[in-house]
């Protein structure tokens, strides 16, 4: 059972691990990674050179990272990721995402629909499984744009897909400016 306590961990020079706690927690190291484990209440956390690796998390996360990539595997709350450098691999996840990288790919692996999922990249392709049946407000950007478009009201063509799903409802926002787009839905 994770421990009850608040955490402001700061390093220059070294990574930072935190494992089994209960809390609020700010992490920040200027040249490593940053490892998080069975972690449960609000959460910032910020490194300069590294990447971010988070298992069994809930709460409200913002997590940024300037030189690395981000791995999370599951998260379920209000998670906010962004990164300059890397991609972002979303494994398990629930609840309201907003997902960023200049640098790379982004991979979303969806099990339950928050208040918005919004995934951004500028390098590479985002690709996102979300259940299946909900109503949605889509707008897929991409040099190639792949999705199912069943029970859909708006525009579409190769590069774009902006309309509701099932007479809309979350708002789904995925654009990449240098790759494929591709919503898949899970029934």
């Amino acid at each position: 059972m994770p421990q009850q306590m608040a955490c402001n961990l700061r390093t220059s020079g070294g990574s930072i691990s935190l494992e089994s706690v209960t809390g609020e927690q700010t992490v920040q190291t200027s040249g490593g990674s940053l490892s998080f484990k069975n972690i449960k209440g609000n959460m910032d956390a910020n490194t300069s050179g590294g990447s971010i690796d988070l298992a069994n998390y809930q709460g409200s996360l913002d997590a940024q990272t300037s030189g690395g990539s981000i791995n999370i595997d599951d998260a379920n709350g209000s998670l906010k990721v962004h990164t300059s450098g890397g991609s972002i691999h979303l494994d398990k996840v629930a609840g309201d995402i907003n997902a960023h990288t200049s640098g790379g790919s982004i991979h979303a692996d969806v099990q339950r629909l928050g208040k918005y999922l919004t995934l951004e990249t500028s390098g590479g392709s985002v690709h996102a499984t979300i259940p299946g049946g909900k109503g949605l407000d889509l707008d897929l950007e991409g040099n190639r744009v792949k999705t199912a478009l069943t029970n859909f009201n708006g525009t579409s063509d190769t590069r774009r897909v902006k309309g509701t799903v099932n007479g809309g409802g979350i708002p789904v926002k995925m654009s990449t400016s240098g790759g494929t787009t591709e919503l898949s839905y899970r029934m």
